[in-house]
């Protein structure tokens, strides 16, 4: 058993909150910590928690309640977007150390005590992620947005930009560890920059005249920066250093939801960058968002998001039912979506994108549609509805006790989506197939498939 203080870390966040904790990590392992394996055989466990919806709220405090019943001598450390924007039940425990990643320092890695008389368990050392193949480099904090829906900003603040020297030296740092994937992190990277009279194009363009051979990932890129940057250096996405990898969340596929939502670009904006990039880059791999039943959504906004899928072929899609924390805008607007109503629709839009998936796929008909799902693990298909939740819409549509969940658009005839009993056995095999929240875009340190 080692004598040394032992960390963990509890990871509920994006990639921006994954960045924070790779440089505490770099702190703690500095100060002489090692990392193990589980909370349970740590000494100090860290939470890295998330309050973009309600239900990464829940989840956060069911982690920091977890790690309090680890035992007594336990340093349980709060970090995260949680603890600045509902810090009540944070703030009343005692027990709990918060802090903001910026500001764990050595006074404060002081007071991380060990066990007394250790922890009892075998402990498995982890390697430090210095020595990980993908590194994440914060580029940025906070946001230039004011979404209708998310109340993140108020945890980071406004935009701050680091200077390219210091993001450079970062990546000159992780290349000589021998990382071979950077990842351009933060909570609006495509923003990166306006705040000191550079840009996201300037960066690339320094990073990329590193000579050496790395992936870089520009984390996400909300549309407009994404229209801003292929129209001034869209050059700058040939060299196949820039990773295939892109995360573009449009959420939604209307003018007049966007505008609702305080998203600053146009449907016609979004699709023109999309159809660009994947121009320039025939090999991208592009992942997006829909948020679905935000106040003041009509069921053509819904149908319209279907009808996009039609039109895009995107790679992956995350669809989310409106969860949005009390302090988003979006809770005070008129046009509230009932729970049950903002399911169905989230249901509606995953088999919608199903559906033109396996005609793309060129599988048709019911049997081979069914078999199709029966042979791989998942969808490329994301939502927080729990399975419980999907489960339910289903048994409610058998029993007809809703309309049926699923849009047919402009489709007719002999689609097997269209026929309810057909629809009702492939939503099944559907809602079997669909993913859990990736954390935001946790998703992009994956290989696509």
């Amino acid at each position: 058993m080692s004598a040394r203080n032992t960390y963990a870390f509890v990871h509920l966040g994006c990639n921006a909150n994954r960045a924070d904790a790779d440089g505490m990590a770099q702190k703690l392992d500095a100060a002489g910590f090692m990392g193990v394996a589980t909370p349970r055989e740590a000494d100090t466990v860290v939470v890295m928690t998330c309050a973009f919806t309600y239900e990464r709220q829940r989840q956060s405090l069911q982690e920091i309640e977890s790690a309090l019943e680890l035992g007594p001598g336990t340093n349980v450390v709060v970090s995260g977007c949680l603890p600045a924007i509902s810090g009540v039940p944070i703030a009343n425990n005692s027990q709990l150390l918060v802090v903001n990643p910026r500001d764990l320092d050595l006074a404060f890695i002081a007071r991380l005590r060990p066990k007394p008389g250790g922890t009892g368990v075998v402990r498995t050392a982890l390697p430090a992620p210095s020595s990980s193949r993908v590194q994440r480099v914060r580029v940025s904090r906070g946001c230039a947005g004011h979404c209708s829906f998310c109340v993140i900003p108020r945890a980071t603040g406004p935009l701050e930009s680091r200077g390219i020297e210091e993001v450079r030296q970062d990546v000159f740092a992780a290349l000589a560890r021998g990382c071979g994937k950077i990842i351009l992190s933060g909570e609006d990277v495509g923003a990166y920059g306006r705040d000191r009279g550079s840009s996201l194009a300037a960066l690339l363009t320094d990073l990329l005249a590193i000579d050496a051979d790395f992936e870089l990932v520009v984390e996400s890129v909300n549309p407009q920066w994404l229209d801003r940057l292929l129209a001034s250096s869209s050059e700058l996405l040939e060299d196949r250093r820039i990773s295939a990898q892109w995360y573009v969340p449009l959420q939604a596929a209307t003018d007049s939801l966007l505008r609702v939502m305080r998203r600053p670009y146009n449907i016609s904006q979004g699709l023109r960058s999309l159809r660009r990039l994947r121009e320039i880059r025939p090999d991208a791999f592009i992942v997006t968002d829909f948020i679905v039943g935000h106040p003041g959504e009509t069921l053509s906004d819904v149908q319209e998001a279907a009808a996009l899928f039609r039109r895009f072929a995107f790679d992956r899609v995350e669809i989310m039912r409106f969860d949005a924390h009390d302090g988003a805008k979006a809770t005070s607007l008129s046009g509230q979506i009932g729970e049950e109503e903002g399911r169905r629709r989230a249901l509606a839009l995953i088999v919608a994108f199903v559906r033109e998936l396996m005609e793309r796929r060129g599988v048709s008909g019911i049997d081979a549609i069914a078999a199709y799902l029966d042979s791989i693990p998942l969808l490329p298909v994301n939502t927080n509805l729990m399975p419980r939740e999907l489960a339910g819409l289903l048994t409610a549509h058998d029993s007809g006790r809703t309309g049926k969940p699923w849009l047919t658009g402009a489709r007719t005839g002999t689609d097997p989506w269209d026929v309810p009993e057909f629809a009702a056995a492939l939503a099944a095999k559907v809602v079997a197939k669909v993913g859990a929240p990736r954390s935001i875009n946790q998703g992009l340190v994956e290989s696509p498939n």
